[in-house]
C-alpha cells in the first residue's frame, strides 16, 4: 500500500482521469508541502486547459497555489490573468460548437456526456443532472446513469448514486427478457453496468452503509453476462482491469470499502470464517497480507497492534483519498467503540490508563471517547475522576465472581490471554457461570462480541 504522499500523487497523475482527476489533485494541492502542491496545481490547470474546461477549484485552489509557490517561468502563463480569461472564451466557444442549449434534442450521447461533464467540474451539479434527467437518451443509456453515480459520489450524495441500481437493473432485465434487444446487448453496456455496480458499493461504504456494503459485493462479484458476440464478460473481469474499469475510482477503493465494512461489522468469529471465504479472496489485490492482519489482530484481541496497523498503513491512504477521507475519522471511531465494547462487557472496572496504553490512544482522547461511548450505549458505568478508573454503577454478586476470576491482579491481560485462547468458547464459558441465575440477563454486549 502506497502511503508517500509524493508516490500516490505520481498514481492519482497515472491512474485517474476527468473531474475525478481535479478533485483528487484538488486535495493534494492544499498540501502543507510546497512542491507536492505546485505540483498537483500544474497538474489540474494543465487538464483544464487541455480539455477547455473552467472549475472553481482553479481560482479558489490552484492559482494562488502558483502564485505563492512557484517560481518556474515555464508555469508563469498561469499567473497572468489572460490565461484565465481565454480558457473561459474557449469553453464557451466549446459549448457553443457542442449545441449545450438544445441539449434536449441531442442525439450523440458523447457530445451530451461532454456537455454534462463541463457543468460537473463547474460544480453545476443541479445543470447535470438536470440534463440527464431531461435528455430523450436517458431511457437508453446506461452511461447517463454513469455519470448520474458519479454525480452523487462528488457531490456527497450517495442515495444518487445508489437509486442509479432500479434504473440499470430494469434496462438490463428489459434486455434479457428481449430475444432480438439481447442480441446487441453490446460489451460498453455491460461494462457500464459493471461499473456502477462498483460506484453503488463505494456510495453505500461512503454512507456508512456497512452490511448493504458487504451483502452488495457478495452478488455482485458472481454476476455475469452474455455480450452479442457471444462473450461473457464477469464484474471480476472489469474489476481487474483497470483499462475497462475506467478512472473514475479504482480496484483499490473497491477493496478499502468491502474489508472495512467487514471489519466494522463482523465478530471475531465471522472475521475468522470471513478470511477463508471465496468473496474475500476473489477480489483481493497485494495489500490482501495487510488486511488479513487487521482482521487477525481482532480475531486476537491485539487491538493495540489494530490502532498501530490503522496509523502505520492505512491512515496515509486514507486521508489521502478525497472521498475516504470524509468518512476516514467516523470509521476509526466505530473501530475504536468496537474495542471498548468487548472491555466494557468483561469487567466492572478497569483503569483509564490501562485502555491508554492497551489500545494505543491518548488519555485524554480515551477519557473523552469512553464517556460518549457509555453513554450512547446506555452502560452503566461511571468515570471516576480521583482514580481514574471506570466503574460499574451496579453489578450483583455474581459480576463480583466474575471480577474476582477475570480481575485477580487487575490486569486486564489475563482477560485478554483469555479472549485469545478460548474467542469461540467464550460465550458458553459464560453462561456456565451464570447457570444458576435463571433471570439474570446476560452481561451487555458479550453475544455481540463474540458471535
Amino acid at each position: 500500500m502506497i502511503n508517500q504522499p509524493s508516490e500516490v500523487l505520481n498514481k492519482i497523475i497515472e491512474n485517474y482521469t476527468g473531474v475525478s482527476l481535479i478533485e483528487r489533485l484538488s486535495l493534494f494541492a492544499k498540501s502543507p508541502e510546497p512542491s507536492i502542491a505546485v505540483k498537483a496545481s500544474i497538474e489540474a490547470l494543465k487538464y483544464l486547459s487541455s480539455h477547455s474546461w473552467n472549475s472553481p477549484h482553479i481560482e479558489e485552489i490552484f492559482l494562488p497555489i502558483i502564485e505563492r509557490f512557484d517560481n518556474d517561468p515555464i508555469h508563469s502563463k498561469y499567473k497572468n490573468i489572460q490565461w484565465l480569461e481565454h480558457l473561459r472564451v474557449r469553453q464557451a466557444r466549446k459549448s457553443e460548437e457542442l449545441n449545450a442549449d438544445n441539449f434536449y434534442h441531442e442525439s450523440d450521447i458523447d457530445n451530451l456526456k461532454e456537455v454534462i461533464y463541463m457543468n460537473v467540474v463547474n460544480k453545476q451539479f443541479t445543470d447535470a443532472q438536470n440534463m440527464i434527467n431531461s435528455s430523450s437518451l436517458n431511457s437508453k443509456s446506461l452511461q447517463l446513469s454513469e455519470i448520474s453515480a458519479q454525480i452523487g459520489i462528488l457531490q456527497g450524495n450517495y442515495s444518487l448514486t445508489i437509486n442509479q441500481d432500479k434504473k440499470i437493473e430494469s434496462f438490463i432485465s428489459s434486455a434479457l427478457s428481449n430475444e432480438i434487444y439481447n442480441k446487441r446487448l453490446i460489451k460498453v453496456e455491460i461494462e457500464t453496468y459493471f461499473r456502477i455496480k462498483f460506484l453503488i458499493i463505494f456510495a453505500s461504504f461512503l454512507k456508512k452503509e456497512y452490511d448493504e456494503t458487504i451483502q452488495l459485493c457478495s452478488d455482485v462479484i458472481k454476476l455475469s453476462l452474455k455480450a452479442n458476440d457471444d462473450n461473457i464478460i464477469s464484474s471480476l473481469d472489469i474489476l481487474n482491469d483497470a483499462e475497462r474499469f475506467g478512472s473514475f475510482i479504482t480496484k483499490d477503493e473497491i477493496i478499502f470499502s468491502y474489508n472495512f465494512s467487514v471489519l466494522l461489522t463482523q465478530t471475531p468469529v465471522q472475521l475468522n470464517q470471513t478470511l477463508t471465504e471465496k468473496v474475500f479472496n476473489s477480489f483481493q489485490n497485494s495489500d490482501l497480507d495487510a488486511y488479513k492482519s487487521l482482521f487477525q489482530s481482532i480475531t486476537t484481541a491485539n487491538f493495540k497492534q489494530l490502532f498501530i496497523q490503522l496509523d502505520e498503513r492505512f491512515d496515509p491512504f486514507a486521508k489521502l483519498n478525497v472521498f475516504i477521507k470524509k468518512v476516514w475519522e467516523s470509521l476509526r471511531l466505530e473501530l475504536r467503540y468496537k474495542s471498548y465494547e468487548l472491555y466494557f462487557s468483561l469487567v466492572i472496572k478497569v483503569s483509564a490508563e490501562h485502555l491508554s496504553n492497551k489500545l494505543n490512544i491518548e488519555i485524554n482522547q480515551l477519557i473523552k471517547e469512553v464517556k460518549g461511548f457509555i453513554k450512547d450505549k446506555e452502560l452503566e458505568f461511571f468515570f471516576d475522576e480521583q482514580e481514574n478508573i471506570f466503574l460499574k454503577a451496579k453489578y450483583d454478586k455474581h459480576e463480583v465472581f466474575l471480577n474476582k476470576l477475570t480481575a485477580a491482579t487487575e490486569n486486564i491481560e489475563i482477560i485478554e490471554s483469555k479472549i485469545k485462547d478460548s474467542l469461540i468458547s467464550a460465550n458458553e464459558k459464560a453462561k456456565n457461570i451464570f447457570a444458576d441465575s435463571s433471570q439474570r440477563k446476560p452481561l451487555a454486549g458479550l453475544k455481540g462480541i463474540f458471535g
